[in-house]
């Protein structure tokens, strides 16, 4: 529900058939976290730590596989989790937006080979 953040807001028991319906901070449906105020940081958080983990698997390997393989992994791998959902969460904040374009160059220079600090317009 949306209420100011100052004020504490006691919501009615919510109930279906007689059962009560618990209120939540936060749920997972479908691989999306929706929070109760539809912040989008918990999601943003727990896709950093997924990416963070197939960037980490690339890094492991890209010199032992081709540039091709390592297209490859990151459009089957990375690419396919980033944009999982990109629709309902792709309002959050530009914050989050950033740390997620920052993970994605930092991968783009791992397929590329590239220095860790090279620029990724060109690749």
């Amino acid at each position: 529900m949306f209420h100011p953040k100052n004020k504490l807001y006691v919501l009615p028991p919510i109930l279906i058939e007689g059962i009560e319906i618990e209120v939540v901070q936060s749920f997972k449906s479908l691989g999306v976290i929706f929070s109760a105020n539809l912040s989008w940081d918990q999601h943003i958080n727990d896709l950093i730590k997924k990416l963070s983990k197939t960037v980490g698997l690339m890094r492991r390997h890209c010199f032992t596989f081709p540039r091709a393989v390592n297209i490859l992994l990151y459009n089957s791998l990375f690419s396919s989790t980033l944009n999982y959902g990109a629709l309902v969460w792709g309002t959050t904040s530009k914050n989050n937006i950033n740390d997620l374009h920052l993970l994605q160059k930092r991968a783009i220079r791992i397929i590329c080979k590239a220095p860790y600090l090279s620029h990724t317009k060109d690749m």
